[in-house]
């Protein structure tokens, strides 16, 4: 699909209200990065991109909200790579944040453990979530 969906946009086959580009570089790394600059330049074909990302990069260019993601340093999470024929899953657990455990020290999420207040990607979508359908009503929440 992230091949395609600008060319999809461009013949018509619909339109995207809200497109995240999560940790994703389509203008640089997709063998046509600029039919994305097309798309994401065209209001009527992507009404609102938002990209969440560690690091500024062409395709945050086009964005209309740049939300800074976490480098695993400041996450708390699991990962997994597929860098071979194996299965293996890693634990990423930032030390300030399990000091602070450690210390007695309130947090209310992340952002109070991580320097320069890194949101954890999975709070944000809870988060996200729960302002969409706040009493449940979508079945979101």
């Amino acid at each position: 699909m992230s091949f395609l969906l600008p060319h999809f946009l461009r013949e018509g086959r619909g339109k995207v209200s809200v497109y995240f580009s999560r940790v994703y570089n389509p203008v640089w790394t997709n063998p046509d990065g600029f039919s994305w600059v097309e798309a994401l330049s065209d209001e009527a074909a992507i009404a609102c991109h938002v990209a969440l990302t560690p690091t500024w990069s062409e395709t945050a260019t086009f964005a209309d909200y740049v939300l800074p993601m976490g480098h695993s340093a400041e996450r708390h999470d699991t990962h997994s790579y597929e860098t071979h024929s194996g299965r293996w899953l890693g634990f990423r657990q930032p030390i300030r944040r399990v000091a602070m455990d450690k210390l007695g020290m309130d947090y209310t999420d992340s952002r109070d453990a991580n320097p320069g207040e890194v949101w954890e990607e999975n709070e944000f979508w809870f988060e996200l979530s729960w302002r969409i359908d706040p009493d449940g009503e979508l079945g979101i929440r």
